[in-house]
């Protein structure tokens, strides 16, 4: 589907267009919040809130590789999985790799396992053993694991929105009373200041129409409108942070992700001789070193 680079008034030509975005948004979260798990029963409460274990998705990212670092030496946690996909070479070395690349924390404590997963598989692609410990044990979840692709179509994340979906049912049948956190996106708003409305508000948007005209920001927002249902029908304690970009960390040791935008800009532009005139929308620069976002992700 071919979308539209404009939002605030679509031209007739991409009138049908922008509908069937709109529509296409609002048919899978229709699809994957329908049967939300209803859990009338009181959850464990958790030993003390000094006692916590912890499933984070996506360690071996840039944020996620800084939020795992400051998880390992908070001493109110006793236990990390960490979900990542297969590889080729296993989580727990690239892991490695990673943390001694950017001065992180690269001995991993007996407490700390690391589970090659697929969230939307049934039993997130693990052993029901596994599964059944994790439901019995985990405390809290921080989703991070989300591939960034800004020309990918909607349908392209429609794996990573099922994946959400596995993740609220998790919660809801955890003896603990799972807590999920979802890294969001600013992108899930992006289209926001263009129709005039002010500050975006620290609230779930059920307007349609500001989400950023991506498949990756798209599926953000599908995914929060889910999360937001899953809080109200199946009395999980959500939480969702819209996270704009974030760069390299404060420390000597470390450095932005080359693959990322500005980083590729001056690799090209060192290899040009030439540098563009202007980046458009993206010509302030608002950025948060990722190391600090960790920081902010953990408290």
């Amino acid at each position: 589907m071919k979308r539209s680079g404009v939002i605030s008034e679509p031209g007739n030509q991409n009138l049908s267009v922008y509908k069937d975005r709109i529509a296409e948004m609002k048919s899978l979260a229709a699809a994957y919040a329908q049967d939300l798990p209803i859990n009338a029963r009181q959850p464990s409460r958790h030993a003390s809130n000094d006692h916590r274990a912890v499933i984070l998705t996506g360690s071996t990212g840039a944020l996620g590789s800084n939020v795992l670092h400051l998880l390992m030496n908070d001493p109110r946690v006793h236990q990390i999985w960490c979900f990542n996909r297969p590889n080729k070479i296993h989580s727990s070395e690239r892991q490695r790799q990673i943390m001694r690349a950017n001065g992180l924390t690269a001995d991993f404590p007996q407490t700390v396992s690391f589970l090659e997963t697929d969230l939307s598989q049934p039993y997130f692609g693990l052993s029901r053993a596994t599964y059944t410990e994790l439901l019995k044990n985990c405390t809290h979840i921080i989703h991070n694991a989300w591939e960034v692709h800004f020309l990918r179509p909607l349908s392209y994340y429609e794996s990573h929105i099922y994946g959400v979906r596995r993740l609220i049912d998790f919660c809801s049948a955890s003896t603990m009373g799972t807590s999920l956190f979802f890294a969001s996106s600013v992108g899930s708003l992006l289209s926001w200041n263009q129709r005039d409305k002010g500050d975006c508000p620290e609230e779930i948007v059920h307007d349609w129409n500001v989400a950023g005209l991506s498949g990756y920001a798209e599926a953000k927002f599908v995914s929060e409108q889910m999360l937001a249902e899953a809080a109200v029908v199946s009395n999980i304690n959500i939480g969702i942070c819209r996270i704009g970009q974030a760069g390299g960390p404060t420390r000597p040791q470390g450095r932005w992700n080359v693959k990322e935008w500005f980083p590729s800009i001056l690799t090209s532009s060192a290899h040009l001789g030439a540098i563009p005139k202007t980046l458009g929308s993206l010509d302030m620069v608002d950025w948060l070193p990722v190391d600090t976002l960790a920081q902010i992700v953990i408290e």
